[in-house]
């Protein structure tokens, strides 16, 4: 695989010149595809796991850590705090990851984190309403115009929604955490207003494959829910 090409690339150079030993290798996946599953080729629309559930894996020079797997919970902004320990480095106190090195050794079975994602591209594209989910333990809330609770353990695969069902700490849950979230994306608006977008980085989203596109009235509600928009989004995908 390309993957394992370059990071024997890596792993090579890093020998030659006797840096190994001291050196930290991860490689993280940034998003999965969901090839079909809930009627989504690709990504970018939907929030669930075959989208977030993606790889990582770290080769550090510490007997503790060889051939362990971590089962819990490990989030994207976890992977800077736990470099940072690995290489015995100050840990930002201003940063919203944790180490997770003691999940690697085995000292600590689980940390119990909180993992959350989004899904911004159908609101900011076509007027929908956008996604958010929040993982803790076993169960996963997605909040949307139709919310969707799901328990990971007995249903990995998302199929049959709890929402319908759950009981009121969940909805006192959900509640909160809409709130919390809904003053974080004001906060990042005004905050992108006031900075804008740099010219160089439209020429690095072009250069990714990323169209900037100057958003226009949509005949579709923001009350919308992609999910409803399911043949939509097919049809977008295939005309693009």
């Amino acid at each position: 695989a390309f993957v394992d090409s370059q990071v024997a690339r890596i792993r090579a150079f890093l020998e030659a010149e006797q840096l190994l030993d001291r050196s930290v290798i991860v490689v993280l996946g940034d998003h999965g595809e969901s090839l079909g599953d809930h009627g989504e080729s690709t990504h970018g629309f939907f929030i669930y796991e075959s989208v977030l559930h993606v790889p990582l894996m770290i080769l550090a020079p510490y007997d503790a850590l060889r051939g362990r797997r971590v089962a819990d919970t490990v989030r994207t902004v976890d992977v800077m705090p736990t470099i940072l320990d690995l290489l015995g480095m100050h840990l930002v106190d201003a940063v919203d990851g944790q180490s997770v090195v003691s999940m690697m050794t085995g000292s600590v079975r689980e940390l119990e984190l909180a993992a959350y994602a989004e899904a911004v591209y159908p609101r900011f594209h076509y007027g929908w309403g956008d996604l958010r989910s929040l993982t803790s333990g076993r169960f996963k809330y997605i909040e949307a115009p139709r919310p969707e609770l799901y328990d990971l353990a007995q249903d990995p695969t998302e199929t049959r929604n709890l929402w319908p069902q759950s009981s009121r700490p969940w909805r006192q849950t959900a509640a909160e955490t809409s709130d919390r979230w809904s003053t974080s994306i004001r906060t990042r608006e005004r905050a992108s207003r006031r900075s804008g977008t740099s010219g160089l980085s439209r020429r690095h989203g072009r250069a990714a494959g990323y169209s900037l596109i100057r958003k226009t009235r949509s005949s579709y509600s923001i009350s919308s829910s992609p999910h409803e928009n399911g043949s939509t989004t097919s049809t977008i995908r295939k005309a693009v």
